[in-house]
């Protein structure tokens, strides 16, 4: 067996925590040789308000973040395109993990709808009602009220190096919204 690094840890650990909310989720390792991501799919409207993830913190040498974000509907093999969703996801991920290492917690969750509603004019009680609020406030978006929708998301390590006056993310991976998960 391979040393396994800190990218490892955090990336085992992660899929570990989301097991726990419900074993079929489907939770697949990237893993080569500079890149190392977890693709999380299935995630149904119901696990996606209990999953929950490891707090970074300013000790750890990796920055778990979402580097994807799809919603999919019923029947439909392609992620419904909803213009800002993604980039509104990965800033509740953001505020949601600063809270929480602000907080002293171990862990956040961040898609529990009661926890960003201060900080937006979103009033639902769920993740789900976010995407429909957001779908049906943004014109030319699809409205996904009424729609069985999944999730999928890829999370990623990247590894962090301390320079002198300065934090940097090593391998910031882009987001290409036209890219598929998985591919």
């Amino acid at each position: 067996m391979k040393d396994l690094n800190h990218a490892d840890w955090v990336l085992n650990s992660q899929k570990a925590l989301i097991i726990k909310v419900n074993a079929n989720i489907s939770t697949v390792l990237l893993n080569d040789k500079t890149n190392k991501k977890l693709v999380v799919a299935n995630v149904s409207e119901k696990d996606i308000d209990n999953l929950y993830f490891l707090t970074n913190t300013d000790q750890n040498n990796n920055y778990l973040y979402i580097e994807r974000f799809d919603v999919y509907i019923q029947g439909q093999p392609i992620p419904i395109p909803i213009p800002g969703l993604e980039d509104s996801v990965k800033n509740v991920y953001y505020n949601s993990d600063t809270n929480s290492f602000l907080n002293g917690q171990k862990i956040h969750y961040p898609f529990n709808g009661l926890l960003y509603q201060q900080d937006s004019v979103f009033s639902g009680n769920t993740f789900s009602e976010y995407v429909d609020f957001i779908s049906n406030c943004i014109p030319l978006s699809p409205s996904t009220n009424g729609l069985k929708k999944t999730y999928s998301f890829v999370l990623n390590p990247d590894e962090t190096k301390i320079n002198p006056g300065q934090l940097s993310v090593v391998g910031t991976g882009s987001s290409d919204s036209n890219n598929q998960l998985g591919s």
